[in-house]
């Protein structure tokens, strides 16, 4: 037997039949997903279980719910299914644990942990799905109190299932799992736990013999020293670091599992805790982090320590397989690039510098990386520019314009008025001026190629970004010799306003257009919420854009400014489009189809247009005049524009009232 949820009320009987006083439960968010995929989902009855158990507790049940709806969907979300099932299983264990039938309700989650992992094809869902199982685990083994010995069937039942999933065929995720089985092992024994012996072994074997082999199949760091014709001191002590990440340690390590395994397993249940001290996969990992610090601290490699470890953590950079730990290896990257120049005597610094570049660019197409290589190369720059020598800066120059420029990138808008645009975009353009700033006699050749790369391909900041700090300190940096670029550069940014967000006019105008269709036209109301939550220039176009939308009963004009359920609620036709696709028709023949001429109107000419139209309602009209004002002031908010000059003056006080008045 199964329980449905439907697409339409949304409503389930937990027997499966016509009963009186079944529950009912409302979920928009679910609904809106349902009726979008136009799915019935029927629930497997083996779960009736956990919904009579969690009866009387609301906030459980209905998270619950959640979970199986969307988990018995036929488009599964597998990372909020885990979401959903990690907060039930871990943060509710209390209560699914002190129930009667609390050992069924727990086989039944561990049972969701396990379906997610052999069903998803994601691996990083994979990954998780298993490490939040282990989690699981470990929480019934150190929270179950008076009811462990009960609940040892669950951690059998883990096992027995992670063992039989692992002898399906090769699973790269389950690799990882040597770390977490080992801090479960570490939980039995410390809590005296008894498990099924053969079970836990041979699952200790496959995935202890998985982590191993795949270390084999990734580079031996033993060749990533190339010493020089007298240094094979160095290049000793440079593998003796090394020897326990070695292809020859793994394999020595895959003997003493295979001893281990098929040596004692028969003869004492004491072989499970020698699996304590294996080296397991994290472990591997994070060796590569303590072996680049022992390269910093030996005395061998004294005088060129950080050449050394910046060399080794450039190799560990471009293995795949040590992606754990390559945000920390660029932190790590970045403190020793300061350190090299200091230590640095005789070393070719223009080959060096190559030698960064060439291994950061292998690195750049990992975007979850880009700000931190931005950083390396600030870090960098530094570096060079102390050195006072004018060829290296040519050459540093030369490579960074050569290693490329994070464009905007604006992809459109969120449902939360957030715009999705590249982060590394204006990280990128606060590096090259401070490295600008740190010469600027020497730097004009990146300075032109900055205004270049903002010209081609534009220039995206938030009023958020305060960008305004980085400009006043470019500007007292000593620009002087670079004026007439400095010009230009500045001519390309939208942040000369004193006002973050909308404020003044500015919201009174966005807020009043609003509030005239009492914010039922999802179109202003989006425009006036952006303006206030997440203000930019982007601004500017989005309002030209409803201009021209308006004029014809084009929606392909505003559909790259707004998510697709905003866009998709937007109408051209109805009370909110029809009067004003009459007015906008005429005023853009009036503006010679450019809605820049609008700048021009007064509030005068702005009024007599508008009226000029006829057969138009009052609100209408006040909607019209109130948008063509706002498009002024946000125009004149993120370009240089002579609007309201003179008042502009007068609140600046940098000018005596009178001197602004006889103007």
């Amino acid at each position: 037997m199964s329980f449905f949820f439907t697409v339409y009320d949304f409503s389930f009987n937990l027997f499966g039949m016509e009963n009186t006083d079944a529950t009912t439960f409302k979920s928009t968010a679910l609904e809106i997903n349902l009726e979008r995929t136009k799915a019935i989902v029927e629930i497997p009855e083996k779960y009736r279980v956990l919904m009579e158990m969690m009866d009387g507790h609301y906030g459980i049940l209905r998270r619950l719910e959640d979970l199986l709806v969307e988990l018995n969907h036929p488009f599964v979300n597998w990372e909020y299914v885990l979401g959903q099932l990690k907060s039930l299983s871990i943060g509710d264990f209390y209560d699914f644990n002190r129930h009667e039938n609390g050992l069924e309700a727990l086989r039944l989650l561990a049972d969701i942990y396990t379906s997610t992992f052999s069903t998803s094809r994601d691996e990083r869902v994979q990954d998780s799905a298993v490490r939040y199982l282990f989690e699981f685990i470990n929480t019934a083994i150190g929270k179950s109190y008076e009811k462990l010995e009960r609940n040892m069937d669950l951690v059998s039942f883990v096992f027995s299932s992670l063992l039989s999933f692992a002898r399906t065929g090769e699973h790269p995720f389950l690799r990882k799992s040597s770390t977490y089985l080992k801090v479960t092992l570490g939980l039995l024994r410390e809590h005296n736990c008894s498990v099924s012996g053969d079970i836990l072994k041979d699952l200790l074997y496959i995935i202890f013999r998985e982590t191993y082999d795949f270390w084999t199949t990734q580079p031996d760091p033993g060749g990533w020293y190339v010493p020089d014709d007298e240094d094979e001191a160095a290049l000793q002590e440079f593998l003796k670091l090394v020897a326990p990440l070695s292809h020859g340690h793994m394999k020595e390590l895959l003997d003493r599992l295979d001893a281990l395994h098929h040596g004692r397993v028969s003869q004492t249940d004491s072989a499970i805790w020698d699996y304590l001290d294996m080296p397991d996969y994290f472990q591997i990992v994070n060796g590569y982090l303590l072996v680049a610090d022992d390269l910093e601290r030996s005395e061998i490699f004294s005088g060129r320590s950080f050449l050394v470890k910046l060399d080794f953590l450039f190799h560990v950079m471009n293995v795949p397989g040590l992606i754990d730990i390559h945000a920390s290896g660029l932190i790590e990257i970045n403190r020793c690039l300061g350190k090299f120049f200091q230590q640095t005597k005789d070393q070719d610094l223009q080959e060096f510098v190559k030698k960064v570049f060439s291994s950061m660019k292998r690195t750049i197409g990992r975007s979850q990386y880009q700000s931190k290589i931005i950083d390396c190369i600030t870090t960098l720059a530094k570096g060079v520019f102390d050195q006072n020598n004018h060829p290296l800066v040519d050459a540093f120059i030369e490579e960074l314009i050569g290693f490329g420029f994070q464009y905007p990138d604006v992809e459109g808008s969120t449902a939360d008025w957030q715009i999705r645009a590249n982060p590394s975009h204006i990280e990128n353009i606060r590096s090259w001026l401070r490295i600008i700033a740190f010469r600027p006699r020497w730097t004009k050749r990146l300075l032109s190629a900055l205004v270049i790369n903002l010209k081609l391909q534009g220039v995206f900041v938030k009023d958020t970004d305060l960008f305004q700090k980085e400009i006043s300190a470019f500007l007292n940096s000593g620009v002087t010799p670079s004026y007439n670029l400095v010009k230009q550069l500045l001519r390309l940014f939208p942040i000369f306003f004193t006002e973050i967000g909308a404020e003044g006019e500015l919201r009174e105008t966005s807020t009043n257009v609003d509030e005239l269709s009492v914010r039922q036209d999802k179109l202003i109301f989006y425009l006036r919420k952006q303006s206030h939550v997440e203000s930019n220039s982007l601004l500017v176009p989005f309002t030209e854009d409803i201009f021209r939308y308006w004029a014809t009963g084009d929606k392909s004009f505003i559909k790259r400014h707004l998510p697709q359920e905003v866009f998709d609620q937007v109408q051209n036709e109805g009370e909110f489009f029809d009067e004003l696709h009459i007015v906008f028709k005429n005023l853009l023949i009036r503006a010679k189809e450019d809605p820049l001429n609008f700048l021009e109107w007064d509030a005068a000419r702005i009024m007599k247009e508008v009226k000029g139209i006829r057969k138009i309602s009052d609100r209408e009209r006040q909607r019209a005049r109130l948008m063509l004002r706002y498009y002024q002031l946000i125009y004149k908010k993120y370009n240089h524009q002579h609007i309201d000059l003179l008042r502009d003056l007068e609140i600046s006080c940098m000018v005596e009232v009178p001197r602004i008045r006889s103007l």
